[in-house]
């Protein structure tokens, strides 16, 4: 993943600044979309996670600190959606 960030579009998109958002979106979706398909094995829910996973980084970016790599960060949000999104399938199936 692509970390070579600069520290104001980092800072900018802790302050809720819509366009780097989509900066960070457009640079990170497609590596995340791969290493989320890795996890949850399906391309259908691999795409759900992503998108989960942005809305939870944008809802968080207070917390991030803009001096961490921007990519490990993200790749923990999207493990930890991932593995949600496999409970909830795993859920799914002991309910039918």
């Amino acid at each position: 993943m692509p970390d070579d960030l600069d520290g104001d579009l980092l800072e900018r998109f802790v302050r809720g600044d819509r366009d780097s958002f989509e900066l960070l979106f457009r640079r990170f979706e497609r590596d995340l979309y791969r290493w989320v398909l890795r996890i949850v094995g399906d391309r259908a829910a691999a795409e759900d996670v992503v998108v989960e996973t942005f809305w939870r980084c944008y809802r968080s970016r207070a917390r991030f600190q803009p001096a961490r790599s921007f990519g490990a960060w993200l790749r923990r949000i999207a493990t930890n959606a991932a593995i949600d999104e496999l409970k909830r399938v795993q859920a799914e199936r002991r309910v039918a």
